[in-house]
């Protein structure tokens, strides 16, 4: 074979490379139309106050993230993925604030080019929830995020910063919560 086909074949080769790697990585940032919706609420910074009996917190929404990732090494193998994240805070004085350090994941999509589901996560003080729970809420207009759904449930030695649920309604966000004494903090 000449050198002038074997390097065709070459530009030929890198080229479908190149074209299967850039539709790979728009399959990866698109997401189910639920998790896109869900999402749009957080394209702008959010400040959300709750308040029970005195007491207030006040919530800092910060506005979507999106992170796309090449990994290619022998140790962790060959693969992309594309993350949307929303984190959250809690302002200094806020009633749970002791328990939080710091931004915080609220919610995270995933999709990785190795799978063809989309991992989910949402996370809100201290009840973490996983696709299977998310995924059966996600179509509903309203739901309630409750402690025997959670995959993740923290033990707080201080039973004032336990949270039991949290009520989710589109295209408003959280509206409330309820701590382990009973007691309900609604979104002013």
């Amino acid at each position: 074979m000449s050198n002038t086909l074997k390097s065709i074949r070459f530009i030929l080769l890198i080229a479908a490379i190149v074209c299967s790697s850039c539709t790979n990585e728009k399959k990866l940032r698109t997401f189910d139309p639920s998790y896109e919706e869900f999402l749009s609420l957080f394209t702008t910074r959010q400040v959300a106050i709750f308040t029970c009996e005195g007491n207030s917190d006040t919530f800092i929404f910060h506005p979507l993230m999106e992170h796309f990732e090449k990994v290619r090494q022998i140790e962790r193998g060959n693969y992309e993925v594309c993350s949307k994240t929303v984190e959250y805070e809690l302002t200094t004085g806020s009633y749970h604030s002791g328990m939080l350090n710091g931004r915080q994941a609220f919610f995270r999509v995933s999709n990785y080019s190795y799978s063809d589901k989309t991992s989910a996560y949402l996370h809100f003080l201290e009840l973490g929830y996983y696709e299977d729970k998310i995924d059966s809420c996600f179509g509903a207009d309203s739901v309630i995020f409750d402690r025997s759904m959670a995959r993740d449930s923290f033990t707080i030695i201080n039973k004032d910063y336990c949270i039991n649920n949290f009520v989710f309604k589109k295209g408003k966000g959280i509206l409330e919560f309820m701590d382990c004494r009973g007691q309900v903090w609604k979104r002013k």
